[in-house]
């Protein structure tokens, strides 16, 4: 692992611990994923543990300060750092603020703006599929099931190069859908992200899964638990060409035990993707839970 990241993990948890939040982006393994697009500075001020970003552009904070009763100054104190690193501009930024938190940056000091939202399942109702929201996600289970013969199994360390072929192709299916410069670049930093994390899956404590078919390797899928009662779903490959195969992944991965202990699953925002947004949504969220960014006026 990052050093910084290591170092802090104990720092990290113990504040993450202190203001549960159902946004995905609070979790240590959010912020290993990220190392080797990002640098971390990760220290205490006024009783707060804030982390800052640091890549070819500038610094932002990827979380508000963490810990209980933020305040002005502490918050004042980051936007300062942050624009002594940055130079005057709208790059110095505070991620991931949740609506609960919107409080704590008063609009005389701070402009808000919506980054998006988190897509939040009730997870017995993809486990059971029942009742007409999901008329259209059945067929599709059951044609999978009657064509193929699955293997959902652990991800192990002899696995994770086929993950990594699988991902390949995946994302060549992905761009004969969309050319965008912006879509293939996140492609090409996401395989990185995917390699990282799967590697490390054990030591992060990660529950990781792929569906093995005729011998291959045909999707895999990996989260971890945010609190009490919500799991982040990280990621999810599934070989596109195999009709049923994402609704089988996403159902089954619900119903594994260490998973079935929470109810409600977060598989986090679209990107501001089209196909991501109507994937995400035909899947029923019962909760939109929007993600704010903050800037200093």
């Amino acid at each position: 692992m990052q050093a910084s990241v290591l170092e802090k993990k104990t720092v990290l948890d113990r504040y993450l611990r202190l203001n549960p939040q159902s946004l995905c982006g609070y979790s240590l393994v959010n912020l290993f994923a990220w190392q080797e697009h990002w640098q971390y500075d990760i220290r205490e001020i006024d009783g707060h543990l804030c982390v800052f970003a640091i890549n070819a552009l500038g610094m932002f904070m990827p979380l508000p300060p963490l810990g209980q009763s933020v305040t002005l100054q502490t918050a004042e104190a980051c936007f300062a750092l942050m624009e002594q690193h940055n130079g005057p501009g709208s790059y110095s930024r505070i991620e991931n603020v949740s609506a609960s938190m919107l409080d704590l940056f008063p609009s005389k000091h701070y402009d808000y703006y919506r980054k998006g939202y988190e897509y939040c399942y009730f997870r017995p109702d993809i486990v059971n599929l029942s009742g007409r929201g999901y008329k259209s996600k059945r067929p599709d289970l059951n044609y999978f099931l009657r064509h193929n013969t699955a293997h959902f199994l652990p991800l192990t360390q002899n696995r994770i190069a086929d993950c990594g072929k699988l991902y390949d192709d995946w994302a060549a299916f992905r761009r004969g859908k969309n050319s965008e410069d912006i879509y293939c670049h996140m492609l090409d930093e996401n395989r990185s992200v995917h390699r990282l994390v799967l590697e490390n899956a054990q030591e992060l404590g990660l529950v990781a899964r792929v569906v093995e078919i005729d011998g291959r390797i045909r999707a895999y899928t990996c989260g971890y638990p945010l609190n009490g009662r919500v799991f982040c779903v990280l990621f999810e490959v599934a070989d596109l060409k195999v009709r049923g195969l994402p609704v089988y992944v996403f159902r089954r991965f619900c119903a594994e035990a260490p998973v079935a202990q929470y109810p409600f699953i977060n598989v986090m925002d679209d990107s501001g993707l089209e196909n991501m947004l109507r994937a995400k949504l035909s899947f029923r969220p019962r909760v939109l839970l929007a993600s704010y960014i903050i800037t200093r006026k």
